[in-house]
């Protein structure tokens, strides 16, 4: 094998948008020619069966390639650049999806949130994924820093509704589907729960990423669905609720609108790559769960309003770039 051979260190192989990127990301360098091994720091390795790309990689806890050589490592979360310096790369680069000094903001550990900000400091070249993440990590660190946008998976997320989708019958009820994993305060996922269930609303769909979730009798929850279902599930839905407190690119509404399915989502970083209010979707300030049940409301009572956000969602998704374009 003559290609170069990397390494991709990860926290967790678990179902999360962020890993599902770095997998396709991956598999780019793969087809490019390189010899790519994942190496994970908790969990097991079978926590990457949930993902149609498992079977492409060399996977195993990233301790087990310490006596190897690799041209090239790359760190994708704050937590992994030390152990990763500790392997046997020629050059390293950072992949930073997100601010993880954010995360830190309701823990008590501001201890987490200086040693994640230093990780910024360490001078390894960085790639991450948004205009605004690009801009305040270029002024921090001397170190080039480039853009690189998450692409969807143009295979997965096609547009075959865009003529067919039905909007629906005036006095039928709109279809809700909530994304994002629950018990983590920054997703907003158990307000907005608590919302639809204020609401009486009774077409609503709670998907979690995580192993399980509570149950709510007006709400059907799935439990971590595969990326390969999730067409069919934002076809079966009109109004994707995502209320996050903070986001490097939150990539579910755009997915979202490939299925002419809109959405009403909070104004976090990253969403205004894509989100035109009143346009392809509504936009509430982050927090304001009063604004969200308004907007609901507004949509429950104005159908001509949510069949032209509905419409109006395919343009962004048609624009947005391909995974299998950015991976190269």
């Amino acid at each position: 094998h003559n290609g170069p051979k990397i390494l991709i260190a990860v926290g967790s192989l678990a179902v999360s948008g962020g890993t599902n990127i770095i997998l396709e990301y991956a598999y780019g360098l793969k087809l490019s020619g390189a010899e790519v091994s994942i190496g994970y720091l908790r969990g097991h390795q079978s926590d990457i069966d949930w993902h149609h790309l498992a079977g492409e990689f060399r996977v195993k806890h990233l301790q087990n390639f310490k006596n190897e050589n690799f041209q090239l490592g790359i760190m994708t979360w704050w937590k992994t650049v030390e152990p990763m310096l500790k392997m046997r790369c020629a050059k390293y680069i950072y992949f930073v999806q997100s601010l993880e000094t954010r995360f830190a903001l309701n823990s008590m550990d501001s201890d987490e949130e200086i040693r994640a900000a230093s990780t910024y400091l360490l001078g390894i070249p960085i790639i991450t994924v948004a205009i605004w993440l690009q801009n305040v990590l270029s002024a921090v660190t001397s170190t080039p820093c480039w853009r690189v946008r998450n692409g969807i998976d143009k295979t997965i997320f096609s547009h075959p509704y865009k003529a067919t989708r039905n909007n629906h019958p005036k006095n039928s009820e709109i279809r809700y589907l909530i994304e994002g994993t629950y018990g983590i305060p920054m997703k907003g996922v158990e307000e907005t729960l608590k919302v639809c269930t204020e609401l009486e609303l009774s077409a609503v769909t709670y998907i979690n990423p995580g192993e399980s979730s509570p149950i709510f009798s007006n709400i059907k929850t799935l439990n971590k669905v595969p990326i390969s279902q999730m067409q069919t599930l934002y076809e079966e839905h009109d109004v994707l609720l995502k209320m996050s407190r903070v986001e490097a690119l939150a990539l579910p509404p755009i997915e979202a609108f490939h299925s002419a399915c809109t959405a009403i989502i909070s104004k976090v970083t990253g969403s205004e790559e894509y989100v035109r209010h009143g346009t392809n979707s509504l936009a509430v300030e982050v927090d304001d769960f009063e604004k969200l049940k308004e907007s609901i409301l507004q949509l429950e009572s104005d159908r001509n309003l949510l069949s032209r956000l509905q419409s109006g969602a395919f343009e962004p998704a048609d624009k947005w770039p391909d995974i299998h374009t950015t991976s190269l």
